[in-house]
Order: structure tokens, then C-alpha cells, then sequence
């Protein structure tokens, strides 16, 4: 768990609470362009929204996005995902700002989709097969299928873990936000996938006691 934050500043980090809600979508002028507020969420977690900028033809995905390494979903359903980036692909977007990862266009986002789509699939079958969330994650990041897609290569693949558990919660019909001691399980569980995952990158990832 401690490996898993360091790439992360957050004794820096201030707290700052929104002025301003909105559902849906929102315009705002800033510095004299128009830019586009969307709400996609929830799929990575409660909240996601995306700026656009149609006159740049740019959009920030914010973590809709992963570019280069594994996307994780917090919250769900994975079909909002899917749906957010269905959006970005009929947009008039030449350039698109991921959360994670490089600038990116459509290809990327359509790289994205397939990791998600395959997910979706490989997931259900695994809890058609009563596996249990951490079987299921380590089957289909080691199977030999998944090992042949692109997206085996990205950073991070032990995010399955969340993946799958947000998935199979999904498919039994329980949605809502997780605890946070289920969250640092998850975690925990996540990590010691890492750990089985030598050749992944990050490497400081795979850096754990197996006993835990």
C-alpha cells in the first residue's frame, strides 16, 4: 500500500470544497474562450466530468482516460464508461487530455473501450464460473488471451482487482460507494496481485512482503 502512494504528493494536497454544483452539462466563458463542463459520472468514481473546448477541438478527459496504463473504476457502473467514451468519439476533438498518461486522440480512446469491453466479458464469465474476485482477477491478467492484447502491456495491470470486485458488484445487483476499510482491502488485495506480476511495470509496484 505504501509503494502504491509514493508516486503521489498528498501531504501537499489542499482541500478545496466546490462553490458551484451542476448535473448534466454546463458552458462557461474562461478568459474569453466557451468551454463545456460534462458530467459522465459515475465510472472511475462519483464524479467524473469532462471539459470541451470546441473551438481548440480540444477535451480534457480527466480519468475517463488512461493512456499507457491500466484504467481503474471506483464506483461504476462500467457502462457510464463506456458511454463517456462513446461521447468523446462523436465529439469534434482533435486533441484529447487524458488523466493518466499522454496527450492523446480517438485511438487512444478507442483503446480505452476495448480494455473495458474485454473486461466486461472476461469478468462475467469468471463469476458465471463462481470464481471469487481475487480468482478471477489473477485468471484473466496471467490467461494467455489477455497476455495477447495490447493492453497487457500497460502499467499497472494488478488494478484488475478493482475492477473485477466494482464489476462483480455490478453484476449481483449492488451498486453504491464503497467503505473505506473496503476500499484499503481492496488495496491490500490489489497489491498482492502486484506482487505475483514480476515483469509489470511499475516496477516499485511489485515491491511487497507475499505474507501479508
Amino acid at each position: 500500500f505504501e509503494s502504491m502512494c509514493l508516486p503521489y504528493a498528498f501531504d501537499e494536497v489542499k482541500h478545496t470544497p466546490a462553490v458551484e454544483t451542476f448535473t448534466g452539462t454546463i458552458w462557461r466563458e474562461i478568459g474569453g474562450r466557451k468551454v463545456q463542463l460534462i458530467e459522465v459520472g459515475p465510472a472511475h468514481t462519483s464524479g467524473d466530468l469532462m471539459v470541451y473546448v470546441p473551438d481548440a477541438k480540444t477535451l480534457f478527459a480527466g480519468d475517463i482516460l488512461f493512456i499507457g496504463s491500466t484504467p481503474v473504476m471506483w464506483a461504476g457502473p462500467v457502462e457510464n464508461w463506456l458511454n463517456a467514451l462513446d461521447l468523446i468519439l462523436g465529439l469534434d476533438v482533435e486533441t484529447i487530455v487524458p488523466g493518466h498518461g499522454p496527450v492523446t486522440n480517438k485511438d487512444g480512446v478507442r483503446r480505452v473501450k476495448s480494455y473495458w469491453e474485454y473486461v466486461r466479458g472476461a469478468a462475467r464469465r469468471c463469476h458465471e464460473e463462481k470464481r471469487s474476485v481475487a480468482a478471477a482477477a489473477h485468471h484473466i491478467v496471467t490467461g494467455p488471451e489477455f497476455l495477447a492484447l495490447p493492453f497487457a502491456k500497460w502499467d499497472s495491470p494488478e488494478r484488475m482487482m478493482t475492477n473485477v470486485h466494482v464489476l462483480y458488484r455490478q453484476f449481483d445487483g449492488r451498486g453504491g460507494h464503497l467503505s473505506v476499510a473496503a476500499k484499503i482491502n481492496l488495496m491490500r488485495k490489489q497489491a498482492l496481485l502486484a506482487y505475483a506480476l514480476p515483469g509489470a511495470a511499475p516496477a516499485l509496484m511489485r515491491r511487497i512482503d507475499a505474507s501479508l
